[in-house]
């Protein structure tokens, strides 16, 4: 018995003119049966197939041998689906760009205070807390008055700078005076010189308790003040006070004081942060060290404000490599301008590294991890 077996070959007719839509799938190892996406792309051209008919014949005698399958050209995992398939899918098409771009590291970060703008306040005579005017978390400015002390050796301070400074204005007074006697002939020589010497010990105290009374933080305004008062203030009680101020402005992290409480120059009364920019400091890896980071561009992400990026750049690397993790600590600074970044919070560093370089780019969302 002669029996004919027909084969249906579809041939496009080249390759610069096929249209084909194909997406790679796989058995997931979670779900049984279920056929997840591995990942997806789309290629389009135009298409024209042809379709060839080939006829077979071959003669046989006894058992019927099985004919071979033929073997598929597409690569094992990938299917082809249509236009509409696709579009039912989601799929979307986008043109691949080649922009310019940088390697970057991804580490770990911990945000610091940043410490040129973190200061430490206290009292550096003793004292009495008077009277505590501000709370850990209040905003302050710059020479804002924190709290009161009082105590004898803040009137001292007070006492010996208004007496250094009338005994200069006497004693400039009386050279004046002798200087003038000198031009007429009529005050000698000595009475000059030693009214000059007078005048010059006068200027070189009130320097000196001038220094003294300024190091304990009283400004300008403060010692013309009770200066004006006469005196009679520096002996009173008010005279005993004296306000500490902020040296910079921001927010009041610490506050270690009461009111009654004694203090002196080892105290630490408060603790001022200016959260206008952070620290972020990350561990690189040693094997990145030959990365460019230094002086480049850096991008916060944290946990708690999902979606938003924040913007600075790399401040320092460490010189030396930690022995016991093998990594160097980066550290950038990071803008915070809306103030929503507080210090120790932890998220991710994106650092540029090494030369910008032109490269084929697409969508991060369309990468499937």
């Amino acid at each position: 018995m002669r029996r004919w077996t027909l084969s249906w070959i579809i041939m496009p007719q080249s390759s610069a003119s096929k249209r084909q839509w194909a997406a790679r799938y796989e058995n997931s190892p979670t779900s049984s049966g279920h056929l997840i996406m591995k990942s997806l792309f789309v290629t389009l051209a135009l298409t024209l197939p042809m379709a060839g008919i080939f006829a077979g014949c071959s003669a046989h005698s006894g058992d019927d041998k099985p004919v071979a399958p033929a073997k598929s050209e597409r690569p094992e995992g990938e299917v082809t689906i249509n236009t509409a398939t696709a579009s039912d899918l989601g799929v979307t098409l986008v043109e691949v760009k080649r922009k310019t771009v940088q390697a970057r590291l991804l580490i770990t970060a911990r945000l610091l205070p940043n410490q040129d703008r973190e200061a430490v306040v206290g009292s550096l005579v003793q004292g009495r807390v008077n009277r505590v005017l501000v709370n850990a978390g209040d905003q302050v400015r710059k020479g804002q008055e924190l709290m009161l002390i009082e105590g004898l050796e803040i009137g001292e301070i007070k006492a010996a700078f208004i007496k250094a400074k009338a005994h200069l204005r006497y004693a400039e007074s009386a050279a004046r005076r002798q200087r003038l006697l000198h031009e007429q002939n009529i005050g000698s020589e000595k009475a000059l010189l030693e009214a000059e010497a007078e005048f010059e010990k006068a200027r070189a105290e009130y320097t000196a308790e001038d220094r003294t009374i300024h190091s304990v933080g009283l400004s300008d305004s403060d010692v013309e003040k009770f200066v004006n008062d006469g005196g009679d203030s520096a002996s009173s009680h008010v005279g005993g006070l004296l306000p500490i101020r902020a040296p910079l402005s921001g927010v009041v992290a610490e506050r270690n004081v009461i009111q009654g409480q004694h203090v002196d120059a080892t105290t630490n009364a408060f603790r001022i942060i200016d959260t206008g920019v952070l620290w972020a400091d990350g561990q690189m890896n040693e094997r990145d060290l030959d990365a460019q980071v230094a002086g480049g561009p850096a991008t916060l992400t944290v946990t708690a404000l999902p979606g938003r990026a924040f913007k600075g750049n790399i401040i320092f690397v460490s010189p030396v490599v930690d022995s016991q993790t093998r990594t160097v600590t980066v550290r950038a600074a990071i803008s915070n301008s809306g103030g929503v970044l507080k210090p120790n919070m932890f998220g991710e560093l994106r650092i540029g590294a090494g030369r910008e370089r032109k490269a084929l780019m697409i969508p991060e969302n369309a990468v499937m991890r």
